[in-house]
C-alpha cells in the first residue's frame, strides 16, 4: 500500500483508433501525480517490455502524423506516457517473476485508477483496518510494497543496504524497573537532586515472556504491563525479521539498527550498566537470529542519548527526540513511514493481528523537522 503497483495491457496499443484519448490522458496524469510523491511502481516484465512498446508504437506514428490531426494528439499523448511511465520506479522481471507481482492496476482500453485510491496512496496515511487488522495482508500489501521499492532501487543500481527503525520509547518499555534511585545533576542554578526509577538487570528479558508470573514474584514496577509489553515487541519485531530475511541473497540489506533513547532508569549510571542494558535487549530481540549464523546479516540494538542527538542538529532543537517512531530503508532516507506506536505493530492479545490503533504514515516531506532531524541521526549511525 504505500506504493501503487501498476502495468499496462500489452495489448493496448494493437488498436489505437480504440484508444479513448481522454481517459488515456487522465490515467497519464495521475501516474505523474503519484510519481511526484515517488508513490507508483511500474511492474513489467522483460519478454513484453511495456516502455520499449509505448515508444515504438510513438515512433511509428509520428511516420503518419501528416495524414491526421486525431493522430498527432494520440502521438503527444504516447510520449507523455513514456515520459511518465519511465519516471517511475522500475521493476522489470521476467515473465515468471512479474506474474507473483500482485499488482493494484492493470490500465486498459476503459479503465481508470479510482479517485479515492489514488488519494489514499498520495496521502500515505493507512490504518489496521486498511488490512483488516490482519498481519498476514500487512505483510503482503505493506512490507512486500517497499520490497518491491527496495528491487527497482537495487535494479537502477542503487542498492538499499541498511534499515533503521527509530523509536524513542522502546528502551523504556523493555527495560524492567525496580524501586527509586536519586541522582544529582548539574543546572545553571547549582547542583539539583531528582528521583528516578531504577532498572532491573537481574532477569533475561525472554524469562517475563516465558514465566507468566516472574514479574510479580520480583516485584518490578508494574508487572502486569512488563510481560504484554516485552511479547508486543518481541512479536513486531520477528515480523520485520522474518519479512527482511525472506529477500533475495543479492538485494537484501545487509543492516538492521534500531534505535532508542536511553531511559530514565539508565539516566546517570555508569558505562557498564548501559552497556550490561543494550547487551540485554540485543540478546532479547535478535537472540534467534544469531543462532542462524548469518555473517552477511548483522543487526543491533543501539541507545542514543538525548544530549548526542541534539548534538548532531544546529541549532541545537528541544524536541528532537519528540515522537521518534519512525522506519527509515536507506542511508539516504530513500523511504520512510512513522508509526503510531514505533515498532509495536501486533496485537498483545492475538500474534496474527494488527494493534487495533495502529496508523502508518509515508513521510515523504524533506522539510518535515522528523526528516530534518532523522538525515542528522541515520548519517551518524551510518560512520558506525
Amino acid at each position: 500500500m504505500p506504493f501503487i503497483t501498476y502495468n499496462v495491457k500489452d495489448n493496448l496499443f494493437d488498436n489505437i483508433d480504440k484508444l479513448d484519448l481522454r481517459k488515456f490522458e487522465k490515467f497519464v496524469n495521475d501516474i505523474e501525480l503519484l510519481n511526484y510523491t515517488n508513490k507508483a511502481i511500474l511492474v513489467f516484465n522483460k519478454e513484453s517490455n511495456i516502455l520499449k512498446k509505448l515508444n515504438q508504437k510513438s515512433i511509428d506514428l509520428g511516420k503518419n502524423i501528416i495524414k491526421s490531426v486525431e493522430l498527432g494528439r494520440i502521438k503527444i499523448a504516447l510520449e507523455n506516457a513514456y515520459r511518465a511511465l519511465n519516471q517511475s520506479n522500475l521493476l522489470e522481471l521476467s515473465n515468471q517473476e512479474s506474474e507473483k507481482i500482485k499488482l493494484d492496476f492493470i490500465k486498459n482500453l476503459e479503465n481508470e485508477i479510482e479517485l479515492s485510491l489514488k488519494t489514499k496512496y498520495i496521502k500515505g496515511q493507512f490504518n489496521a483496518k486498511d488490512f483488516n487488522l490482519d498481519v498476514k495482508k500487512f505483510k503482503d500489501d505493506f512490507l512486500e510494497k517497499i520490497k518491491l521499492f527496495i528491487t527497482s532501487k537495487y535494479l537502477k543500481g542503487e542498492k538499499i543496504n541498511k534499515i533503521y527503525i527509530v523509536h524513542k520509547e522502546l528502551s523504556k518499555m523493555i527495560i524492567p524497573t525496580k524501586g527509586i534511585r536519586e541522582i544529582i545533576f548539574k543546572t545553571k542554578y547549582g547542583p539539583r537532586s531528582k528521583k528516578l526509577p531504577k532498572s532491573y538487570l537481574e532477569k533475561d528479558f525472554q524469562e517475563y515472556i516465558n514465566n507468566y508470573n516472574l514479574a510479580e514474584i520480583e516485584k518490578v514496577y508494574k508487572p502486569h504491563f512488563l510481560r504484554p509489553n516485552l511479547n508486543i515487541i518481541r512479536c513486531s519485531v520477528d515480523l520485520m525479521l522474518s519479512w527482511w530475511l525472506n529477500f533475495p541473497e543479492n538485494i537484501v540489506p545487509t543492516q538492521l539498527k534500531i534505535v532508542s533513547d536511553i531511559p530514565e532508569a539508565l539516566h546517570n549510571e555508569d558505562e557498564n550498566t548501559i552497556n550490561n542494558a543494550e547487551e540485554m535487549i540485543n540478546k532479547f530481540l535478535f537472540n534467534d537470529l544469531s543462532k542462524l549464523n548469518l555473517p552477511k546479516i548483522k543487526a543491533h540494538f543501539k541507545f542514543i542519548d538525548r544530549d548526542t542527538f541534539k548534538n548532531l542538529i544546529k541549532p541545537e532543537p528541544e524536541q528532537v527526540w519528540t515522537h521518534k517512531r519512525h522506519f527509515i530503508f536507506g542511508s539516504e532516507l530513500e523511504f520512510v513511514f512513522s508509526s503510531h506506536y514505533g515498532v509495536e505493530l501486533i496485537s498483545d492479545k492475538n500474534p496474527r493481528k494488527l494493534r487495533e490503533k495502529t496508523e502508518l504514515n509515508v513521510e515523504d516531506d524533506p522539510e518535515n523537522s522528523h526528516i530534518v532531524h532523522l538525515t542528522h541521526l541515520i548519517r551518524h549511525l551510518s560512520k558506525s
